[in-house]
């Protein structure tokens, strides 16, 4: 290692030698003026002068080179650097002294330069230091520049700069988790004042942004294209909509092979992969700026303004987001927690996926994929949680206990099996008996965000909402053997095993019926569901995915998509965010037919065109199921 000192005084000699002229065997010529310079100096410094110095130019023979591109100052900065060690950069001069450094090649004064931004960055030169190091191709200012307009997005996107970004780049900073803001409207208003500048260029560019065709005899896809108009509320519907002939409705179903033999079930495969690929290419720039966003989050008041805006009312899909959002101040009951809100690092709630493991309940963070305790888990001495949900901030949990009790007019005990209900109080954080009911193990435990439910195969079903526990009629003895459920466009969806697969059942909370739907072939237990851009998937244990296709009409039913993986595994949740599918497993009983670690991370590559473009495993030791939860981060402690 060269000491500090002897590095000192080399320099100090190099100065001298420099001031002195002694030796001098180049002269560099800028703006008039001549420097006398040395040529193992501005070699050992220069990839520049190395290859002027190596070649047979006539710089070379005369020794002696003109620079036209820099002024006499900033070359003088630099000699002074290499010479003396000076540190000459001011604001006024490092953006010259950064590009002559950058065309002389001197890589110590480039990263000297770079600093010196990167240190003296304010809100009145971030914008010319960006646009230079993006002509500079220096990475880690523009990076750097990039977390500062982060940082203090409420200034920049009143800027000239963010009004002439690319769509992309004002995609990735609106999507950007580290985004700071003080209200999610002021990003809505940045979405409307870039579009507006930019209306001209994205006119021309329409043509690129492919159509939604619907094939006629597809009455799945029919389904589809409902969706994606004007938003249905109230027995309203979007009067563009596509209305199909008796003949159309009569046509070919996607899921119907049995009765089309001549349907390949391959074909269907691709048809449906195609479907899910066209409806993710048919948003306009519009809506995929809202998708950036975090609409739940703007202001009721922003919303409803966004509602009467003719740009949004000109665009289906936008507006149905921004309804959808409306929903979520309106109605909290109709928005399902299985979509995720997604929040921001300033913001003070988060979204995680919450478990309860052994004497503890635990969240994982989506944002950040990391765990964190929440609480210590009050165990009732009976045995381990059955079920968990969470709304609101509270948390619910059932636990099946077993009592002896004393018939009437016997003198013996009998074992009778109770659930046991339980909540965590998010303000007072301490856990509430909500009660007992006589209800069978087997059951789902189901949520809106109004409230609590549990279906269960016989007696009664009971409704926590705000505390009070009593009985919900319409949900009284029904299947059995319930594996689970979910909620899903208000509705709730009963799974139950059955022969070699798993039956459904739908529940209309609002006019108190049920529909019996197609079954699901495969695998009874341990499967999960999910939900992504309105529509609702289940997943089996061995890699099968199925589609809830026609939701909002009668013939809905499950399709089969795809198997994603070989073998099994023990699937306690799903959930899709920012296009990746996020699968929580338990592998703490290992199977002959698992899945394998590395089988696991070349799932990051499996895609689905439309719903995720990879999967990520996440291994949990959990007795319960893992369900989504919006929680204020200050519940939160690292694991």
């Amino acid at each position: 290692m060269v000491k500090s000192s002897l590095a000192c005084s080399l320099q100090a000699c190099l100065g001298q030698l420099w001031t002195k002229d002694d030796y001098s065997d180049f002269t560099v010529v800028v703006d008039g003026q001549e420097f006398q310079c040395h040529k193992f100096i501005l070699k050992a410094c220069s990839t520049y002068f190395v290859g002027l110095l190596r070649s047979d130019m006539i710089e070379t023979n005369q020794q002696r080179d003109v620079l036209t591109n820099m002024s006499k100052e900033t070359f003088s900065v630099i000699l002074n650097a290499i010479y003396k060690g000076e540190d000459g950069l001011t604001v006024d001069n490092v953006i010259q002294v950064w590009h002559a450094t950058h065309y002389l090649d001197i890589p110590y004064l480039v990263e000297e330069c770079e600093n010196f931004v990167m240190e003296n960055m304010t809100l009145l030169n971030y914008e010319d230091f960006y646009s230079n190091a993006n002509l500079l191709n220096s990475k880690i200012v523009v990076e750097f520049v990039k977390k500062f307009m982060l940082n203090n997005f409420e200034h920049f996107q009143k800027s000239k700069t963010f009004l002439n970004l690319s769509f992309h780049d004002v995609y990735m900073t609106l999507n950007d988790h580290y985004l700071k803001v003080t209200s999610e409207d002021s990003v809505i208003e940045a979405i409307l004042l870039w579009i507006t500048h930019n209306e001209r260029s994205l006119d021309a560019s329409k043509n690129d942004v492919e159509k939604f065709e619907v094939t006629p005899n597809l009455t799945v896809l029919c389904d589809q294209v409902d969706k994606i108009g004007v938003f249905k509320e109230n027995g309203t519907e979007n009067n563009d909509k596509i209305i199909l002939t008796e003949e159309e409705e009569q046509g070919v179903a996607l899921n119907d092979v049995s009765q089309n033999p001549e349907i390949e079930q391959d074909q269907i495969d691709q048809k449906l992969k195609s479907h899910l690929k066209d409806t993710s290419q048919t948003d306009h720039i519009l809506t995929k700026l809202f998708k950036a966003a975090r609409l739940c989050l703007a202001s009721r008041d922003c919303l409803e303004k966004l509602v009467r805006n003719p740009m949004v009312a000109s665009d289906p899909d936008a507006l149905n987001m921004v309804l959808e959002s409306l929903l979520y101040h309106w109605r909290a009951d109709c928005y399902s927690i299985n979509n995720v809100v997604r929040y921001r690092e300033n913001d003070t709630f988060t979204f995680v996926m919450v478990y309860v493991d052994k004497d503890e309940v635990k969240g994982y963070s989506i944002q950040t994929h990391r765990f964190h305790s929440i609480v210590t888990y009050q165990k009732h001495q009976y045995g381990n949680p059955k079920a968990i949900a969470a709304v609101n901030g509270d948390v619910y949990t059932v636990s099946p206990i077993i009592k002896e009790e004393q018939r009437a007019n016997s003198t013996y005990m009998t074992r009778v099996g109770y659930l046991y209900f339980q909540m965590l109080n998010k303000n007072s954080r301490n856990w509430e008996t909500l009660g007992e009911s006589t209800n069978s193990f087997d059951g789902a435990l189901l949520t809106t965000q109004a409230g609590v439910f549990y279906c269960s195969t016989r007696c009664d079903n009971v409704e926590f909402e705000k505390n009070i526990f009593h009985s919900l009629g319409f949900l009284k003895n029904t299947v059995s053997n319930i594996r689970g459920g979910t909620t899903f466009e208000g509705d709730f969806f009963i799974f139950y095993a059955s022969v070699r697969s798993i039956g459904v059942q739908r529940y209309n909370k609002r006019t108190e019926t049920k529909t019996e739907l197609n079954k699901i072939s495969g695998p009874s237990e341990n499967f999960t569901s999910f939900q992504h851009d309105r529509n609702l998937f289940v997943l089996l244990k061995d890699g099968s995915l199925w589609m809830l296709f026609g939701s909002g009409s009668k013939s809905s039913e499950f399709t089969f998509l795809e198997k994603l993986w070989e073998g099994e595994m023990t699937l306690k949740g799903a959930i899709c965010n920012d296009e990746q599918l996020i699968v929580f497993c338990d592998e703490r009983q290992p199977r002959s037919s698992g899945v394998s670690e590395e089988n696991k991370k070349a799932l990051l590559e499996k895609s689905l065109p439309g719903v995720f473009n990879g999967i990520k495993c996440v291994n949990v030791e959990s007795d319960t199921d893992v369900v989504p939860m919006i929680i204020a981060k200050n519940r939160l402690s690292k694991i």
